[in-house]
């Protein structure tokens, strides 16, 4: 019993902790949970911070640089994909 309240105790902290990552809260608490503590830990560790992500993008706008987020990405990619299979469609009528 100790041992399952341990478990629970090192993965709240290791949440707290993760909170100020990329990773987010919920998710470092989820691994923690179903990995271990020393896992979950690990994993928060190799996340980014978010105040470094935050730098980061206000470097590349201040270097005139285009930053795009994931979803920006993704929407890009998916409105290509589209528009290839448009053209190809319409070429081949």
């Amino acid at each position: 019993m100790e041992y399952f309240f341990l478990w629970i105790v090192l993965s709240i902290i290791v949440a707290f902790i993760g909170n100020g990552k990329t990773i987010g809260f919920f998710l470092s608490l989820l691994l923690s949970l179903l990995f271990s503590p020393i896992i979950g830990l690990i994993i928060v560790a190799l996340s980014k911070s978010k105040h470094v992500v935050a730098l980061e993008k206000e470097i590349k706008m201040m270097k005139g640089e285009n930053y795009k987020t994931d979803a920006e990405i993704f929407k890009e990619h998916r409105e290509s994909k589209k528009a290839e299979k448009n053209e190809s469609v319409f070429f081949h009528k």
